[in-house]
């Protein structure tokens, strides 16, 4: 019987490149897209490449998704920008939910939260 593996660092690596590649995308071409991360930045990543080509669009708050959060939803509504703010899952819904739904909601601010690597299992599910 044959086994199938998964390098499960490659395949979170995959899925959080995915859509930050597409934001990259839709930045080339709205001056009004901008991204808030959490801590997931490194040297080489997509981020960082969106961070050279955008900084004045791009912001690193370090592992504090209730910053992000806020800083997000203030920095939509203050500038008019539609700001992503990609972090772990259960980081935003568990950390953050709160500053989520005051912040972000009840304000109607243009933020998108993007949860990636919710799972009930080890390297992110």
């Amino acid at each position: 019987m044959a086994t199938t593996t998964w390098d499960m660092a490659t395949k979170m690596a995959s899925s959080r490149d995915a859509y930050i590649v597409e934001i990259l995308k839709l930045a080339e071409t709205n001056p009004n897209i901008a991204l808030v991360c959490t801590d997931n930045s490194a040297p080489g990543s997509v981020q960082d490449k969106f961070s050279k080509k955008f900084p004045s669009r791009f912001l690193e708050v370090g592992p504090c998704e209730q910053n992000a959060v806020g800083l997000s939803a203030g920095w939509a509504l203050s500038s008019g920008k539609k700001v992503f703010c990609p972090s772990f899952s259960e980081f935003l819904s568990l950390r953050a939910g709160e500053q989520i739904y005051i912040d972000g909601a009840y304000n109607d601010a243009p933020v998108i939260f993007v949860g990636f690597s919710g799972g009930l299992t080890s390297n992110g599910g």
